[in-house]
């Protein structure tokens, strides 16, 4: 006998109760678990609060430095469970709830909220304490940094003292060291492999990493900025240095030492494979000595391949904004600053470069002979923030390519090329020192 027919109507409305109330437990913990939780590597400018909450694992104390790892915004400190949890995340202003780049974990249950929180590190520096002149927050930084590179070196460098012999000479750092173990996270790392693993899925890999993949602003969007990252070790933060840079918009080029690991090269490879669009790893790699042309030729590579991806991009009917303004960066760094706030700063350079120089300095000994067509060489820094028509004459002209092949004969090439680029009026760039050599001499004398 069919077994539906045999059930008595009581049996069947409590059948009908029994599966109406799983679905409604059911719909519940799927609304409970869209909590929309933002885990960028970025801090919102356009939010008021200038509260932040640094919400990331860090193996690396060189990124808790830089007091801006991953902000996310929260009006809590110190991180915790309690800023994850969807309720709270559900709070987020609608401003950014409209962005695309709010992501709703839909897979994660209360439990995994719990889970990741446990993860997180927890921290009571506050960028807004270093902007005002709050010492105590950026020696506690400092300290606990000290912590951190202290365990790391533990863990994951056998037979080394260094940073536990450093951790021993600063008596308030020592302070700190039960604090920072009470912390539930745990030292680890992201390997090469991982990377590897990870990105054979780019769309779960960019959503779960929590790379920003609209434009936030309509400022931004118009004004595009080309990045070069030169980096020779160290993925994880490699990774995290883009994964806070990247914006759809802007264009990125990698180079990676040609002495670099193999394993670090292909999973940097693959990350970059996730972005086709607007990330590139450089056409060519370079043997990178200290004091040699090899340090520069990195960049002069990187600078022709952006400048080759914007008109790719126009020859295939592309509408993507050309970029702006060049910026170059290594693997070691982190920004103070969010996109949003670069550009309105670029922008108020009004097409002016941000290159430091000084003669008194020049350290002549660095060449035998005078450089070609004029040029009086400047030293200046080996990082610059450069406008596309500096980097155009930098690439195509003929008296700049003329000075890059005297500068293959000088030492540390790489601090003379974009300061004696700048500071040559003759040349008349745009965007460059426009005055008389003799206020150069004048404005220079006491650098």
């Amino acid at each position: 006998m069919d077994k539906a027919k045999g059930m008595t109507p009581m049996t069947r409305l409590l059948a009908l109760f029994t599966f109406l109330a799983a679905l409604s437990i059911f719909v519940c913990l799927t609304i409970y678990s869209q909590g929309y939780v933002n885990m960028k590597m970025v801090s919102f400018s356009m939010l008021s609060n200038k509260s932040y909450t640094s919400s990331h694992k860090i193996p690396q104390p060189t990124l808790y430095l830089s007091f801006s790892s991953s902000l996310s915004p929260s009006s809590s400190y110190p991180f915790s469970k309690r800023a994850l949890s969807p309720s709270r995340a559900t709070k987020t202003p609608p401003a950014l709830r409209r962005l695309d780049s709010w992501t709703p974990l839909s897979s994660f249950s209360g439990q995994k909220f719990d889970e990741i929180a446990g993860l997180f590190q927890q921290t009571r520096v506050n960028c807004s304490d270093l902007y005002s002149g709050q010492s105590s927050s950026v020696q506690k930084a400092v300290a606990i940094a000290k912590v951190l590179a202290a365990e790391e070196e533990k863990l994951h460098a056998e037979g080394k003292r260094d940073q536990q012999d450093r951790l021993a000479r600063d008596s308030f750092a020592k302070t700190l060291v039960p604090e920072v173990k009470q912390w539930s996270w745990q030292f680890q790392r992201l390997t090469n492999q991982w990377y590897i693993n990870a990105t054979r899925d780019c769309e779960t890999f960019k959503r779960t990493r929590g790379y920003i993949q609209s434009p936030l602003t309509r400022e931004e969007k118009e004004f595009p900025i080309a990045f070069s990252m030169l980096v020779f070790k160290d993925l994880e933060m490699v990774e995290r240095l883009l994964r806070v840079i990247y914006r759809p918009q802007n264009r990125y080029c990698i180079h990676v030492d040609s002495k670099a690991d193999t394993e670090f090269y292909t999973a940097l490879e693959s990350v970059a494979a996730c972005f086709p669009d607007n990330v590139r790893m450089s056409s060519r790699r370079v043997d990178v000595r200290w004091g040699t042309f090899t340090v520069l030729e990195p960049e002069l590579i990187c600078m022709q391949d952006l400048l080759e991806a914007d008109q790719e991009n126009a020859t295939s009917g592309g509408n993507r904004e050309k970029w702006k303004y060049f910026i170059n960066l290594t693997g070691q760094e982190f920004p103070l600053k969010t996109n949003h706030e670069l550009v309105r700063i670029l922008k108020a350079y009004s097409g002016a470069n941000n290159e430091e120089g000084t003669r008194k300095r020049a350290n002549r000994n660095r060449w035998k002979s005078p450089a070609p067509h004029g040029i009086i060489p400047t030293k200046g820094g080996v990082h610059t923030v450069l406008n596309r028509a500096t980097v155009r004459y930098i690439i195509h002209n003929e008296t700049a390519k003329d000075f890059i092949e005297w500068l293959k004969h000088t030492g540390v090439p790489d601090e003379t090329l974009f300061a004696s680029i700048n500071y040559n009026p003759q040349l008349k760039i745009p965007g460059t020192y426009n005055g008389k050599t003799k206020d150069i001499e004048n404005k220079m004398k006491d650098s």
